[in-house]
């Protein structure tokens, strides 16, 4: 019995070339070369190989895997390497075109040595650029506050937090292919919005009271609740109460048993605020331990009864907090 096998009919082919490849000139990994031979048993032992010498100094392949990496950069931006494929009989040669990118030749720079946002949800977006073609940008955050975050590739930087310390000051950094790195500030301002400490001041007096007398000294502040500074003040027309500087003059006695009510304005630069003030006659006043309590409170622990402190008074005597629409 004779068996005749059908050996080695056909040449091998490449599968699936790049049409045009793009590398860095730092990369060390190319491509990975694929090929079939319709001939099964040829599948098995095919080998790949570069028929340039000259490009063998720059380049070199794995004849088992089709591997090919870049040993050293030829300050070439393109290469067409030629590149072989075969049986063990036949050799089927082709063109591999390559384009070399050097990425290292400059560094990114951002548009700005610092950058100074309004405190908001979105930030803002930082920026650099690279002369290099086609090279990319990855933005990176350093001794950023928890909750503020950054798109590595387009700098728009975000806060997820709604309560943060009065100065925020962080940086951050932009990198290219060839990791070259450079540095930026970043600075968040937070809007000045001037208020009064309350919208409706409660203000008891005693008929005991000296005329004239000093009953209370106003401040403007922040949004961060902090003094403002070169404000102005005044009061709607009255026979009774008069303001100097940020004091509140009692002039000329009340009616004990009248309820005055009458508006005061903050002027601070370009803005103007507004709060009301309410006087009233009491037998007796009790000080507290401060002249105004303050409390920072997270708004989501808040919850309806939520604990915030507590007072200390005398027995038989009775606290009234009147509500302010803060």
């Amino acid at each position: 019995k004779l068996n005749i096998l059908d050996y080695n009919n056909h040449h091998p082919i490449f599968f699936n070339l790049p049409l045009n490849l793009t590398i860095s000139s730092d990369d060390i990994f190319v491509t990975k070369l694929f090929a079939y031979d319709l001939d099964f048993y040829d599948n098995e032992n095919l080998k790949y190989y570069l028929i340039d010498k000259d490009q063998q100094k720059f380049f070199s392949i794995n004849e088992k895997t089709g591997i090919i990496i870049q040993k050293i950069f030829s300050n070439q931006t393109f290469s067409q390497l030629k590149i072989a494929v075969s049986d063990g009989l036949y050799l089927t040669i082709n063109y591999l075109p390559i384009t070399i990118y050097d990425y290292s030749k400059h560094s990114p720079k951002f548009s700005s040595n610092e950058y100074l946002f309004q405190y908001n949800k979105i930030l803002g977006q930082i920026s650099a650029y690279d002369l290099d073609p086609n090279d990319r940008i990855i933005y990176k955050l350093y001794l950023e506050p928890d909750g503020i975050i950054i798109d590595s590739y387009s700098g728009i930087i975000t806060i997820h937090r709604d309560i943060f310390p009065q100065k925020i000051e962080f940086f951050a950094s932009a990198s290219d292919y060839a990791q070259q790195i450079v540095y930026t500030k970043i600075q968040i301002i937070f809007p000045i919005q001037p208020k009064f400490k309350s919208n409706l001041y409660f203000i008891y007096l005693n008929s005991t009271i000296k005329i004239p007398s000093e009953i209370f000294q106003f401040e403007l502040v922040d949004s961060l609740n902090q003094q403002l500074l070169l404000t102005k003040f005044k009061i709607d027309e009255t026979k009774f109460f008069d303001i100097k500087q940020n004091k509140l003059i009692l002039k000329k006695q009340l009616y004990p048993l009248k309820i005055s009510y009458f508006n005061i304005y903050g002027y601070w630069k370009n803005y103007t605020c507004q709060s009301i003030i309410q006087i009233m006659y009491i037998e007796k006043i009790f000080k507290l331990n401060k002249q105004f309590y303050e409390y920072k409170i997270d708004k989501i622990l808040l919850k309806e009864n939520f604990f915030i402190t507590k007072f200390k008074i005398k027995k038989k005597v009775i606290l009234i907090i009147n509500s302010t629409p803060l």
